[in-house]
């Protein structure tokens, strides 16, 4: 709280300040994870406002892909705090412009990158949203980009466990939601199979990460 009254002051006394004004949306992020963290709820979603208020202000005075980053991740954090406090709609909304924001820096940096990988969990979080809420066509929609997301970022990098570790659940998730669109089990077994197999390696190779034990 007082890094953050002393960025406002800094931001205050030279607006053009870059690093002032980035280090203040970014204290404004961690303090509302921190208070979302904490069971805060209304403190964290008046923080993490004031984060996305902020990123939206500087992604006009800036824009570069850097901000739009920042506003994308801000509004993820900002939805995951809404569906916190059982605010769907809201929810919903700050969630579908962060991950149109992603789908921007993704189109300019490629899917095999940082900002892929990002998309991907923006994605699984947004489909379980809408599974969750009865959205079940919109939810499988969003799995599937996620999935394919996954299996592009896999294929660039395959010795990484937490990737594949991603793409097992995002299989499952991809099950699941055919099945409740009234899929036969012929065409959703599928998903599950891969998912196990994927799982069954990784433990094999890693058998001291819990984690792993637990997804397989």
């Amino acid at each position: 709280q007082e890094e953050i009254e002393l960025r406002r002051r800094l931001v205050g006394l030279d607006p053009s300040n870059a690093t002032a004004q980035w280090g203040l949306g970014a204290c404004l992020v961690r303090l509302g994870t921190l208070q979302r963290t904490e069971g805060h709820h209304a403190a964290a979603e008046t923080l993490l406002c004031s984060a996305v208020d902020h990123y939206r202000a500087l992604r006009i005075a800036m824009p570069v892909s850097a901000v739009d980053q920042e506003l994308a991740s801000a509004l993820s954090v900002l939805g995951a705090s809404y569906m916190r406090q059982g605010k769907a709609e809201s929810a919903r909304e700050a969630m579908e412009e962060s991950v149109e924001i992603q789908r921007g820096i993704v189109a300019r940096e490629g899917q095999a990158s940082d900002a892929g990988l990002r998309l991907s969990s923006m994605l699984d979080y947004l489909g379980s949203l809408y599974m969750n809420t009865g959205r079940l066509t919109a939810g499988l929609a969003v799995l599937e980009e996620s999935l394919g997301l996954l299996r592009t970022l896999t294929e660039s990098m395959p010795e990484n466990p937490k990737l594949r570790h991603g793409l097992s659940i995002t299989l499952i998730k991809t099950g699941e939601a055919r099945r409740m669109l009234g899929e036969a089990w012929d065409a959703s077994a599928p998903f599950y199979e891969e998912s196990l197999a994927l799982s069954s390696q990784l433990v094999l190779q890693y058998p001291r990460i819990e984690d792993l034990k637990r997804g397989l």
